[in-house]
């Protein structure tokens, strides 16, 4: 029941993305897109920094400590929508949305109210390795999003639409992993949320600069440029949050594992090992069938013709990433604290605003630039971070998708320089790699096997047995 259900939820999840493109503009998927941002950053500002310490500490966090995190959050939302009331234009994505979506705005920061209910919980889920719970309300959320979405988007009312559905599908969130895991009322005794304060500094900074590169770069764009481009740079955002299906379930599982493996080296090199090759064997064909087939999906989506190339540079520079956010990422943070996670995001952030000034300076039309710099540079940040007993190495399976990359973007490349029909193209490219890609246990291991790399390493053996069959 379980299998089932994780495949038809993430089938439709998405294909209800695909769909959506077909039904929107640029520009109304900018107005989406500058929502979402602002609810994201707002919510971030509560919650992950400011819970990653609790999460990410090797110590478990005892009911006291939860207890400061709730009290915390509680203040930091009564911050903003006092913020928001003398001075809405930042929370308007500094006027890329009118004075008159106001009102949503407030009721859209409201919602915050329920993360010190959430955020306790799902880190009390992460480190009691609840993977099965998390898989479903993360999915499940996703699902609610892009349903929600699709209806608003048919009967023409996307705009009002996006601000019900995020309010909705963000109390949707909080809320079940809540009931999932209850946990003790906020306690507002300034000693104790100054120390859980101090413990997630280094992770606050880190996560403010993923929010910069990933929200605030939309807002930035949409109060210069205006929704329409916003909507392409979205566009090649949703196509890396189509792949991302492919790595999240693994980075996630290696979270909260990696940090009670520092002390065997042996095995922390085995977890990442393990992540590196499940990561490849998922994101190389994904990425590649993803790439060579999108010149044919746009014919679906007349609106995005001016994005496939972007599409495209995006997909590819995500696919490195992500393989390499998968395996070193938790390592690195579990070796050496928030530095090596702020390290990442800077370095991530930086290659954004490298490529962003190439856009400016050289007069392209084409925001791709901006793709390369920004996912490829915190590689070898993570790489030389990892301790060098630790890193994994080449293996046959990262030859065999070397392979795969390679064979797949060669018949693409010919295919194109002789201008063959984009679907002749596509499909040659697909069945050139398909004896190598074993369609079936992809497609098992992509939609199923929500978490292949810890199932292989195992938890340490002093965590519950009851709960180490999840990791």
């Amino acid at each position: 029941m379980l299998t089932t259900r994780g495949i038809a939820i993430r089938v439709v999840s998405i294909a209800s993305n695909l769909i959506l493109l077909t039904l929107v503009t640029p520009a109304e998927l900018g107005f989406v897109a500058i929502v979402r941002a602002v609810l994201t950053i707002t919510s971030r500002f509560v919650n992950e920094g400011v819970s990653a310490g609790l999460l990410r500490g090797q110590r478990n966090p005892d009911e006291r400590d939860y207890a400061a995190l709730s009290g915390l959050q509680v203040v930091l939302v009564l911050v903003l929508l006092a913020a928001a009331l003398v001075w809405p234009v930042p929370f308007r994505g500094f006027n890329a949305l009118k004075a008159e979506w106001n009102p949503w705005v407030l009721a859209l920061l409201c919602s915050l109210i329920l993360i010190p209910l959430g955020s306790g919980a799902r880190v009390r889920l992460k480190r009691e390795l609840e993977y099965r719970k998390l898989a479903f309300v993360d999915v499940s959320t996703v699902m609610l999003q892009n349903a929600g979405l699709l209806v608003f988007a048919a009967i023409d009312r996307l705009f009002v639409g996006a601000f019900i559905v995020y309010v909705g599908s963000y109390a949707f969130f909080n809320l079940v992993q809540f009931a999932m895991s209850r946990g003790p009322l906020p306690i507002f005794q300034p000693r104790a949320m100054l120390a859980t304060a101090r413990g997630a500094v280094g992770y606050s900074a880190a996560d403010w600069l993923l929010v910069t590169k990933d929200h605030l770069l939309p807002i930035f764009l949409g109060s210069v440029f205006g929704l329409y481009l916003v909507g392409i740079w979205d566009f090649g955002m949703r196509l890396t949050r189509v792949l991302n299906v492919a790595i999240e379930g693994i980075w996630q599982a290696n979270v909260p594992v990696a940090p009670q493996l520092v002390q065997a080296p042996a095995k922390l090199r085995k977890l990442a090992s393990d992540a590196l090759s499940d990561a490849a064997e998922l994101m190389v064909p994904a990425a590649t069938i993803l790439v060579v087939s999108l010149p044919v999906l746009i014919r679906v989506w007349p609106n995005w013709s001016d994005a496939v190339f972007l599409g495209q540079v995006f997909a590819l520079s995500f696919a490195f990433w992500g393989i390499a956010f998968a395996s070193l990422e938790p390592v690195a943070a579990a070796q050496r604290g928030a530095a090596a996670v702020l390290g990442g995001h800077f370095v991530s952030l930086l290659g954004a605003t490298i490529g962003l000034a190439l856009y400016g300076w050289t007069g392209l039309d084409n925001l791709a630039i901006v793709a390369p710099p920004m996912y490829l540079l915190p590689i070898p940040v993570w790489y030389f971070l990892v301790k060098p007993s630790v890193r994994p190495g080449w293996s046959s399976v990262l030859t065999k998708q070397l392979v795969i990359f390679l064979a797949a973007m060669g018949v693409y490349a010919l295919g194109t320089v002789r201008d063959w029909p984009d679907l002749v193209t596509a499909l040659l490219a697909v069945f050139a790699i398909l004896p190598l890609v074993r369609p079936i246990t992809l497609a098992r291991r992509l939609f199923v096997d929500v978490f292949p790399a810890s199932e292989r390493s195992g938890p340490p053996a002093d965590i519950e047995a009851s709960n180490a069959q999840h990791a």
